[in-house]
């Protein structure tokens, strides 16, 4: 359209200089001053549409130029968008990810009870220090507690229920470690009683004993090794020691349940009251270590609603990670 509109302006004023000049005549002075001015405004006219349209034709490329950088940018930014939205995705997949994997390497706890447990430190170190000023006389440091071991809280209540009651002097732990060694001081600090230790992995038995053997508290303690096999738990297939050929006391003043570890098996657990239920008479004291973990909740929750030969459990206080339970008589 463009190309067309610049000859038919030329043409017209050239076709209109003519006439002029035709009318007035071309010889009278008039005539050619017409001619001529209508002449140069024919070429006035050509040469400033042409650069109209020389610069509307660079406008128009400087148009489609920004067209297609706003194109691209628009692109860029959705490409960014998208990365960013599966960058948060992968993040928030990663962070439920390492949450589910640090709950599992706490043997179901929750993050809360973690914090619990982190406040509670100071203060149950500085009990162990008593405790150890009191107890421990052999020189040399006495094995750490906590993970994969017992609590601090329940050693620290274990060692208080058999101060408390020094009648307490048929002691069964499940799972052997740094609290057996305590538990030895404090049977060995009231002068009888005997703790019998229930221990699947050979490696951790092996090292218990020589612990004790260094603090030389071998007459107060003795490790079993009790391999893990399937019980009938009300019905069902559950995980636990096996007790059988074993030499434990037929009747039992303190029962500390800290293995098999959850990692281990889910309900290992579980089966020690029903078990032992047999062995535990009304007053005997269960201390249940890592009940904040979902396993133990559910297995406490067991415990103090089903009838074992006439007993339920009681809980008596809790602690951190720990909490004791007492055998009731039903009715």
């Amino acid at each position: 359209m463009r190309k067309l509109l610049l000859p038919y302006a030329g043409a017209t004023l050239a076709a209109l200089a003519a006439s002029v000049a035709a009318t007035l005549g071309s010889r009278t002075t008039f005539g050619v001053l017409i001619s001529g001015s209508l002449a140069l405004a024919v070429v006035s006219v050509a040469l400033t549409a042409r650069e109209l349209m020389r610069r509307v034709h660079a406008l128009g490329h400087k148009v489609e130029a920004l067209r297609a950088a706003h194109a691209k940018e628009t692109s860029r930014t959705r490409e960014l968008t998208s990365r960013a939205a599966d960058g948060a995705e992968r993040t928030s997949r990663e962070g439920r990810a390492l949450r589910a994997e640090l709950t599992r390497a706490l043997g179901g706890l929750s993050l809360r009870d973690l914090r619990d447990t982190l406040e509670q430190m100071p203060y149950e170190a500085a009990e162990l220090n008593t405790l150890h000023a009191e107890l421990v006389e052999t020189p040399g440091a006495v094995p750490a507690i906590g993970s994969p071991s017992v609590a601090p809280s329940t050693v620290l209540a274990a060692v208080d229920e058999l101060r408390r009651a020094p009648s307490k002097t048929s002691i069964v732990e499940c799972g052997s470690g740094g609290s057996t060694v305590w538990l030895a001081y404090a049977v060995a600090r009231g002068g009888e009683g005997h703790v019998h230790v229930l221990e699947h992995e050979p490696a951790f038995a092996a090292r218990t004993r020589e612990h004790l053997r260094q603090h030389s508290l071998e007459k107060y303690a003795t490790v079993h090794d009790a391999p893990l096999r399937h019980v009938e738990v009300d019905s069902e297939s559950a995980t636990w020691y096996d007790t059988s050929g074993l030499e434990l006391p037929a009747s039992i003043d303190l029962l500390v349940v800290g293995g098999p570890a959850p990692s281990v098996t889910a309900d290992g657990r579980l089966p020690a009251f029903p078990v032992l239920a047999d062995r535990l008479g009304v007053g005997a004291r269960i201390i249940l270590d890592d009940a904040g973990s979902l396993s133990s909740d559910s297995l406490a929750r067991n415990w103090q609603t089903v009838v074992r030969d006439g007993h339920l459990l009681r809980r008596v206080f809790s602690q951190g990670r720990t909490v004791v339970f007492e055998v009731v008589e039903v009715g």
